[in-house]
């Protein structure tokens, strides 16, 4: 009797042994899945940051570029002070040299 009953406990422990193996397998599948998402995440946003980086650099060059045409067409909107007289009607003529 006490036999059959270390047999059934024996064969009761193996089944929980094989359940929880198999939970333990799909955990780790589960798990390894997850690392694969992590993984792709990281990279996805490693590269977000160095397109954000390069977007920012070359925002910053057309900022720049922005300011020297701006300054370009700065100069040439004022009055070349050599080559241009104030009439008494107080507009400035360019003067005309020959």
């Amino acid at each position: 009797m006490q036999v059959s009953r270390l047999d059934e406990d024996l064969k009761s422990a193996k089944a929980g042994l094989a359940a929880a193996s198999q939970q333990a397998d799909v955990a780790n599948q589960q798990l390894s899945a997850a690392e694969a998402q992590l993984r792709q995440a990281e990279s996805q946003k490693a590269g977000l940051m160095r397109d954000a980086q390069l977007a920012l650099s070359k925002s910053s060059d057309l900022k720049q570029a922005l300011n020297v045409f701006k300054e370009k067409v700065r100069v040439r909107l004022q009055p070349d002070p050599v080559h241009t007289v104030l009439l008494p009607n107080s507009h400035l003529v360019p003067l005309q040299v020959t």
